[in-house]
């Protein structure tokens, strides 16, 4: 079964070889627009978050996920890889993590294109509502501090 679905593509070109491989592949679908933007600017993310239905990251690994904090904090329920440690995405309503293969992405993807509006507005809110319970935490202020050099301060509450 197919759908008409845009898939918009942001992030740096690393390999050319393989993003010639995946606008080939691009061009062979049937329905699906795919727009590949390339690098764009940190203040232009909340612009394209806003367009952004989901976050689909099939990543073999991340320390962190910088991307999946911005889409999760802008409301965007994600669709990653098992091997971010982006582990609760499912339990938590914020999205889904599966695993690196065909058969669990597509299964994930059928129930993404199925959700009903007010299913799909339930999950944003979650998604939020963990992106923000994820970006206070006590642990990642500690870290983020310590990483810029930032001085402690008595309280967070006016993020």
């Amino acid at each position: 079964e197919q759908c008409e679905v845009p898939l918009d593509v942001y992030g740096n070109l690393q390999n050319q070889e393989y993003f010639v491989k995946c606008r080939v592949a691009a061009e062979s679908f049937a329905h699906p627009r795919v727009r590949f933007h390339g690098e764009i600017e940190p203040s232009a993310i909340p612009a394209s978050l806003t367009h952004a239905h989901f976050l689909y990251m099939h990543t073999w690994g991340e320390n962190y996920g910088h991307a999946i904090i911005e889409a999760l904090l802008h409301g965007v329920p994600v669709i990653a890889s098992n091997h971010t440690p982006w582990t609760d995405l499912t339990a938590s309503g914020a999205g889904w993590e599966a695993d690196l293969d065909a058969t669990a992405f597509g299964e994930v993807l059928k129930q993404a294109l199925a959700l009903e509006n007010e299913s799909y507005l339930a999950m944003c809110s979650d998604a939020f509502l963990y992106g923000r319970m994820a970006a206070l935490a006590p642990g990642v202020i500690r870290a983020s501090r310590d990483l810029f050099g930032l001085p402690e301060v008595d309280s967070y509450e006016a993020l």
